[in-house]
């Protein structure tokens, strides 16, 4: 395993990632690196007009077209887990997610702001969890 590591990581320098960037899409992304190696070469022009690094975009994107994923609590949550071991990184670029998402799934303007409040209510019960312990336990 670590031999692929070590090839995938240096193939993804070709593709104009950094080593750090590579190893990381390699050890997440397994045997399906070469599609976000594809996507990072393909779409790096597309990350610069949104505001997006490349290591947030292409997993972004890869999360779209190949994960279902429809709303940004879909990304954050289930598809990188950073909501739970990042959330900085969540706060960082939320708002260039949700306006990338937003043209890209063609939401209507109360769907963003319902998905918008979606992730803002998910941010603050991932720092407040035991609000909603007990606002569910007066609820039962």
């Amino acid at each position: 395993f670590s031999k692929y590591i070590s090839e995938k990581t240096k193939e993804g320098i070709k593709y104009g990632l950094s080593e750090n960037q590579a190893e990381r899409f390699t050890k997440f992304y397994g045997s399906n690196v070469d599609t976000l190696f594809q996507l990072a070469s393909q779409y790096r022009m597309v990350a610069n007009q949104y505001n997006l690094p490349i290591d947030v975009f292409v997993p972004l994107l890869y999360a779209i077209y190949f994960e279902m994923v429809v709303k940004q609590v879909d990304f954050f949550i289930r598809r990188t887990g950073a909501l739970f071991f990042n959330i900085h990184w969540v706060y960082e670029w939320k708002d260039s997610v949700i306006e990338f998402m937003s043209i890209k799934l063609e939401w209507s303007k109360e769907q963003k702001a319902k998905y918008t409040t979606e992730l803002d209510q998910a941010l603050v019960e991932a720092v407040k969890p035991i609000e909603k312990l007990k606002k569910n336990a007066t609820l039962a």
